[in-house]
């Protein structure tokens, strides 16, 4: 700090309005370069100017983030959305069966598709099917789904409009030495989102 012939201290770091330095050493310098009020006054102006127009830039990037994140956002679920509905679409030929336990390790998926279709009363071909994730054994509480998957969206559409006219039990597959008779669910094949 500096002290100007008033006594009054200064920073060093202020400027006076010739743009020389405050010399420390010698508060007795001559007038020309003493910091007056106007001096001080006018520093300040300028700070507090360039405060505002730092403090309008930053209110104004605040408003501009906010805005691209809202439409990263929606640019997010859009995608989202369109991915959802080109794999649903690809699902849409597929059903799957829930409540039949897995009876053998090479059990025949196919044959037993086509079981279900004649208690159905529905002719099932052209199909693939296969159980989702570890196929468990007679008795497990909660077997592995078979996921079919038709030809066709007609097909399926077939299939599962029969579906909704019976109800389908593990005794209409000939399952009679399980100890209790469990519904056989069939629903369609949906994407973790739907």
């Amino acid at each position: 700090m500096c002290v100007n012939k008033s006594g009054v201290k200064v920073p060093e770091t202020l400027k006076p309005a010739n743009n020389k330095r405050r010399k420390c050493e010698d508060p007795e310098e001559d007038a020309e370069s003493e910091w007056t009020i106007g001096d001080v006054m006018k520093k300040l102006l300028e700070m507090d100017a360039r405060y505002t127009n730092l403090s309008e830039k930053y209110e104004n990037q605040v408003k501009i983030t906010d805005e691209l994140k809202s439409q990263v956002m929606d640019l997010q679920n859009k995608l989202e959305h369109e991915i959802d509905g080109r794999e649903q679409r690809k699902l849409q030929n597929n059903v799957l069966v829930k409540g039949i336990s897995q009876t053998e390790d090479n059990e025949n998926l196919e044959d037993l598709v086509k079981n279900i279709g004649n208690v159905l009363k529905v002719e099932v071909k052209n199909i693939k099917a296969f159980r989702l994730g570890k196929g468990q054994r007679s008795g497990a509480a909660h077997p592995a789904p078979i996921k079919i998957c038709f030809d066709s969206k007609q097909a399926k559409d077939k299939f599962w409009e029969a579906k909704k006219k019976t109800r389908l039990t593990t005794k209409d597959l000939g399952y009679e030495n399980s100890s209790l008779i469990e519904p056989i669910y069939i629903d369609h094949d949906l994407t973790r989102r739907n």
